[in-house]
């Protein structure tokens, strides 16, 4: 049996706003809200395109999910607003040309042997280098 195709514009499964101070990550049990100005980079792979890690002040926030493409754009015009995750969309064929997170997940930042101020990281690692799902 042949599915019909799905005609209908994908659905970004996120908020954005033109001018927005701060992003709420909501990872299913907390919704965190951290501020635009304390951003500072983010990586995506090609090779692993289904994996976003953005580091915002102390916290590095790795999502994954399907057809992430315009999630980094929000992410690179920093108009990004609201992100939840949404496993259950996964497994549902009506939603496989959307783009949608299915894991969130936060992680401090190493800080310094003295403790006064929070190291940036690198710029020339890969995605690959950061601790994943851990």
């Amino acid at each position: 049996m042949i599915s019909e195709p799905i005609i209908r514009k994908p659905k970004l499964h996120f908020d954005t706003s033109v001018h927005t101070a701060s992003v709420t990550f909501d990872d299913g049990k907390v919704r965190t809200n951290l501020p635009w100005s304390d951003y500072v980079e983010m990586l995506c792979s090609n090779a692993e395109r289904d994996v976003i890690k953005i580091v915002i002040g102390q916290r590095i926030v790795t999502i994954r999910g399907h057809n992430l493409d315009p999630l980094v754009n929000a992410v690179e015009e920093r108009s990004l607003k609201r992100l939840r995750a949404q496993p259950e969309l996964m497994n549902d064929r009506k939603y496989e040309i959307d783009s949608f997170a299915t894991e969130i997940r936060f992680q401090d930042r190493a800080r310094s042997v003295d403790d006064q101020s929070v190291q940036k990281p690198s710029t020339t690692y890969s995605v690959g280098d950061l601790p994943l799902f851990r």
